[in-house]
């Protein structure tokens, strides 16, 4: 809150001068998100783009897990789009931006979920799942968990509470957010912990290429949804310490200390929301060597550049092949191994 519209009736000196500095220390953790902003987000925008133009144009991403994928790379997307508007505009409604920014939140909680259940089924009832997995019910299913964070974000902004931004409706808020937070920690590591004891329990009963398949793709979901849900962690971190605040009973100077603290805290779970909206096409990539060869498929420029480094490595080899078959001629031994007499 700027010093100009704040009654400081009843306030010590040092009361004043502890909001002045709180109100100026907020302004420089705005400038610093606002720069990180600037350049992170496009980043992110452009490595989105990109994975949703691989999983568009080729061919063999065209599966239900993708479709997923391709639904959380758009509410990322959103997120980056919301953040540089307020960058650009300032006189955008906040409510709505804030309330967009919520949907994008709930469907990333969604899709990440929903990805979890989808390799569950697909591990652990392979015969429900070949009965009942397609890519219609894939977009059927996407189009419902939309509807149901639309419907989140659209209580959030027409509810008179949180509409107001009351005190009381930011502790709801925050609780809402903590117990989603944690129930939906709690599935995905059920399920990745049943998905991890039956590939093991499957070692000896299934071919090696299968396995490998599905270990792979098993992998780059859990490695994506422990990334999801470590860098979401800080923001609900920071909702607990803003409900113990409000709540506390503490003298005005600690709880001008306290939201210090909080700024910093606040930073630091924005910053890392926006790494994480901007690196998961980099988690496939590491994770899943189908989605490199997609992306080299994807653009012909670098498939060329492929083919010629393979072409290139692979006339090193037979030169060097050459060259250690003529030095083991020079010394007397023939291609079978035993020396001539």
């Amino acid at each position: 809150m700027g010093n100009s519209t704040l009654d400081y009736e009843g306030w010590s000196q040092e009361e004043i001068q502890a909001q002045r500095d709180l109100y100026h220390y907020e302004k420089l953790d705005a400038a610093i998100w606002a720069d990180v902003k600037m350049y992170a987000a496009p980043l992110g925008l452009l490595m989105n783009g990109i994975f949703l133009f691989v999983a568009i144009r080729v061919k063999s991403m065209h599966t239900t897990v993708n479709i997923y994928l391709g639904n959380l790379a758009a509410a990322d997307s959103l997120v980056l789009t919301l953040g540089l508007a307020l960058l650009v505009r300032e006189d955008l409604n906040l409510s709505v931006m804030k309330a967009t920014n919520f949907i994008c939140l709930i469907a990333s909680y969604c899709f990440i979920t929903a990805l979890a259940f989808e390799r569950y089924f697909a591990v652990c009832k392979p015969l429900y799942f070949r009965a009942t997995s397609s890519k219609a019910r894939t977009v059927k299913v996407s189009v419902a968990l939309w509807m149901i964070a639309a419907a989140g974000g659209t209580a959030w902004y027409f509810s008179p509470k949180f509409a107001n931004a009351t005190q009381t409706s930011a502790n709801v808020n925050n609780l809402l957010l903590v117990v989603l937070y944690l129930t939906l920690l709690s599935i995905n590591a059920t399920l990745y912990t049943s998905i991890i004891k039956k590939l093991r329990r499957q070692q000896r009963l299934i071919s090696s290429t299968a396995r490998q398949r599905a270990g792979r793709v098993a992998l780059m979901l859990l490695f994506n949804t422990a990334v999801f849900f470590s860098f979401n962690a800080t923001s609900i971190a920071e909702g607990i310490y803003i409900v113990v605040i409000n709540f506390s009973n503490m003298p005005k100077m600690q709880i001008i200390k306290a939201l210090e603290s909080w700024t910093d805290v606040h930073l630091a779970a924005s910053i890392l929301q926006l790494i994480n909206s901007s690196i998961n096409p980099l988690v496939y990539s590491w994770t899943n060597k189908s989605y490199r060869a997609a992306f080299v498929k994807a653009f012909p420029c670098f498939n060329l550049l492929s083919k010629c480094y393979r072409g290139s490595r692979d006339a090193t080899r037979g030169k060097i092949w050459q060259i250690e078959l003529h030095a083991l001629s020079q010394r007397g031994y023939r291609i079978g191994g035993s020396q001539g007499n």
